[in-house]
C-alpha cells in the first residue's frame, strides 16, 4: 500500500523521551492532529510542560506561522504583480534591506530606497504568470523559488541595457520577517536564461 504525504491527516508518537516530544511538537506545528504516548505518565508530563514552554518563547520571540509569512508574502508578490507601489511598502519594515542580486545599484537600504527601486523597475517590466515552483520555511524566513513570466521592456536593471522581450525565469527569493513585515528581501535571477530570451 501506498500512502501520499499528503494523505497523513493524524501522527501517533510512542515514547514521550526528548526525541518523541520534538517529533510531536513538530508535527503539531505543522498541521497534524498528534496523539503522544508514552507508558510513564511522569515523562509524558515532562514532554508536555517542555514542549509548553518552547511554544510560550516562540510567540515571546515573536514567531511567524508559516500561514503569517504566506499572507505577507503573498500580499507583497500581489503588489508587486499589479506594479503597486504604495502596497508593496506597506509590506516592508522602516529599515528593510532589499537587493537583486547581481543588479547594477546593489543593495538598497530603508523603505525610500526600495520605493525608489519599484518606481524604476515597474514601467520596465510587466508580469503576465507567476508559477510558485517551491516554499521552504524556517524561524521568521521563507525561501521562495518561482517562474516569472511576462515582457522586459528593458533590461537595464539586470545588466542588459536596453534588450527587450518576453520572458520566463525562474526567481529565488529569500525573505526574512519580523513583526509581520518583511525586513530583508534578495531576489536571485537566472541571468543566463534571462540573457538568451532578450534581444
Amino acid at each position: 500500500m501506498t500512502v501520499a504525504i499528503g494523505d497523513i491527516k493524524r501522527i501517533l508518537v510512542v515514547g514521550a523521551g526528548q526525541m518523541g516530544a520534538q517529533i510531536a511538537m513538530q508535527s503539531a506545528l505543522h498541521g497534524y492532529a498528534v496523539t503522544l504516548n508514552d507508558l510513564s505518565t511522569a515523562i509524558l508530563e515532562k514532554a508536555m510542560a517542555a514542549n509548553r514552554g518552547h511554544l510560550d518563547r516562540r510567540v515571546a520571540k515573536g514567531q511567524m506561522s508559516q500561514a503569517e509569512m504566506d499572507q505577507v508574502v503573498n500580499d507583497h508578490f500581489m503588489y508587486e504583480f499589479t506594479d503597486n507601489v504604495d502596497g508593496v511598502v506597506s509590506t516592508l519594515t522602516e529599515d528593510v534591506v532589499h537587493e537583486i542580486i547581481g543588479a547594477p545599484f546593489g543593495p538598497q537600504q530603508g523603505k525610500a530606497a526600495a520605493r525608489r527601486v519599484y518606481e524604476r523597475l515597474f514601467p520596465d517590466i510587466k508580469g503576465e504568470t507567476v508559477k510558485n515552483l517551491m516554499r521552504l520555511y524556517g524561524e521568521n524566513f521563507l525561501i521562495d523559488v518561482t517562474m516569472w513570466t511576462g515582457q522586459i521592456f528593458d533590461g537595464k536593471y539586470f545588466n542588459l541595457d536596453g534588450r527587450s522581450g518576453k520572458a520566463s525565469v525562474r526567481l529565488l527569493h529569500v525573505f526574512r520577517l519580523c513583526e509581520g513585515k518583511i525586513e530583508l528581501e534578495q531576489v536571485w535571477i537566472d541571468y543566463d536564461a534571462l540573457k538568451k530570451q532578450l534581444t
